[in-house]
């Protein structure tokens, strides 16, 4: 499965007696979350730089 920012900002924890401590698990997420969205954006970028590579090529060999 891959896991997406919305995955994380949209998973909720249930709360107990003798859990993590809230704000620490939320900040943590946090960080993962904007993670997520630079390697989802750095992803979608070289992406579309290698299909205008594999263009200019394409291009290049007519």
């Amino acid at each position: 499965m891959a896991l997406s920012a919305n995955d994380v900002a949209q998973k909720v924890f249930q709360m107990s007696f003798r859990g993590y401590k809230q704000d620490e698990v939320d900040d943590f997420l946090d960080i993962i979350e904007h993670e997520l969205d630079e390697r989802d954006r750095e992803i979608h970028e070289l992406r579309s730089r290698v299909r205008a590579l594999e263009k200019k090529d394409d291009d290049f060999l007519l």
